[in-house]
């Protein structure tokens, strides 16, 4: 809307704010409808160019924010210290690869 939110609080009625909230509903907009159409163009992509094998769904491309995360740890008998430093290695690389490739 191209204000702050002290500005639209002291200048929206509360009638402007349910007009502009059944427009929403009627003709939603923003982030989340992004994603619905990303994910359903994806969705038809992937259909046209599939083998046909696989049954694909609109939401199967649909990006979930509020799935559980699972924690890796390493066990009781690991080195954490050692253990880090795997998992550092693994997100960045090596060293050495890094310097052996210059």
């Amino acid at each position: 809307m191209g204000r702050t939110v002290a500005e639209l609080d002291a200048s929206l009625s509360i009638d402007e704010l349910y007009m502009w909230l059944a427009y929403s509903a009627g003709e939603p907009w923003g982030e989340d409808r992004a994603d619905w159409r990303a994910a359903h163009t994806n969705y038809l992509m992937a259909s046209i160019w599939s083998d046909g094998k696989k049954k694909y769904k609109v939401n199967d491309f649909l990006l979930q924010f509020n799935q559980k995360k699972t924690k890796v740890s390493p066990s009781n008998d690991v080195d954490k210290n050692k253990w880090n430093a795997m998992v550092l290695q693994a997100m960045f690389g090596s060293a050495k690869k890094k310097k052996e490739s210059k």
